[in-house]
């Protein structure tokens, strides 16, 4: 939907002075995974109304519950998991013998600093998972998304399966004695650690969703209503996300397709055209806006040409370069499809 250069213009991943960009601004996720599931959307915005609106539904689902989600995770506990799980750590398959007793009491004894990582990790998973069990139970309907639906029983799934492989009493998983260790580190990182890993994609994925709503909440963004059809922008009160106490301004673009924007230097024009696109780019995540209202078209592209430079190792002179842009353009434009071209 953007090429590198619209990117850059925009400046969502960094700005043209090398200063973190809008990504950074946006990225409230609590885990490194979860920010690259962010990333990656960022980096694929949507193409269909019908996954626009899903996206939409789940942040305004996730808004309601923002101050739960915070206080349920803990990115330290993750950080754990994470580690415990790809560990190469010896994986000792054992059943319940006396040998395989006798195996689990000498490495305990022998390898005491690898049997506390396996116990201590066991242990953060557990806590884990019925952290997400305490956080999902109460929300799961028929309204909840399908994200936290899945995730809700996956996790369950486990839960279960290591409360019973590890033979905890009372609840209690440090009652844990060293044969019940090992057996269940063979059942998470043998048999089942295809699908704790699989849980945690799910769970970076939320992650990402939940920054999504968070940003819209902390920065006030709106969720537009997304609508198919003509080429039709209608944005209130448009701000730029960059400036502090900005001047908000309305655009509305319906039954024409060009819109000269004109005024003195340093008026802001460029912030404005920013701005706008920017909004088109975000309402294509499926995530709020910075305007106080909007009504925005399905476009195929975003392009734009507002810092072109030249390029030393190409050769490319700056006269070069907007020549080499504007052919971009004009086959963007001859391939039909629904694009804002944005030029400052």
């Amino acid at each position: 939907m953007m090429d590198k250069q619209t990117y850059i213009d925009l400046e969502i991943f960094e700005s043209d002075d090398g200063k973190p960009g809008l990504f950074n601004m946006l990225d409230k996720t609590i885990t490194q995974s979860g920010s690259w599931a962010l990333k990656r959307r960022f980096s694929n915005p949507l193409k269909s109304i019908d996954e626009i609106k899903e996206v939409q539904n789940i942040v305004r689902y996730f808004l309601l519950l923002i101050d739960e989600w915070k206080l349920s995770v803990n990115e330290s506990n993750i950080k754990s998991v994470e580690q415990y799980i790809h560990s190469n750590i010896i994986v000792f398959r054992v059943t319940g013998g006396f040998t395989d007793w006798l195996t689990a009491k000498r490495f305990k004894w022998n390898q005491p600093d690898y049997f506390h990582f396996l116990k201590s990790g066991i242990v953060s998973l557990l806590e884990f998972l019925q952290k997400i069990h305490s956080f999902l139970q109460p929300h799961i309907n028929d309204d909840t998304p399908k994200y936290l639906v899945n995730l809700f029983h996956d996790n369950n799934t486990l839960l279960l399966l290591i409360q019973k492989e590890a033979n905890i009493r009372d609840n209690n998983i440090h009652s844990m004695n060293s044969l019940s260790v090992l057996k269940t580190d063979y059942m998470l990182r043998h048999d089942q650690k295809e699908n704790i890993i699989n849980l945690l994609s799910s769970f970076y994925e939320v992650d990402a969703l939940f920054a999504m709503a968070n940003s819209c909440k902390e920065y006030n963004l709106h969720i537009p209503e997304i609508v198919s059809g003509n080429n039709e922008i209608c944005l209130k009160g448009l701000r730029h996300l960059f400036i502090e106490n900005p001047v908000t301004n309305d655009l509305i673009i319906s039954k024409q397709n060009f819109v000269f924007l004109t005024g003195p230097n340093m008026a802001g024009k460029t912030v404005f055209i920013k701005a706008a696109a920017t909004a088109v780019f975000l309402a294509h995540l499926g995530m709020g806006i910075p305007s106080t209202g909007a009504t925005i078209s399905l476009f195929d592209e975003i392009f734009s040409s507002i810092n072109i430079a030249d390029n030393l190792r190409k050769g490319e002179s700056f006269f070069l370069a907007e020549i080499l842009r504007l052919k971009e353009l004009g086959n963007m434009l001859q391939s039909g499809k629904k694009s804002i071209c944005c030029n400052g």
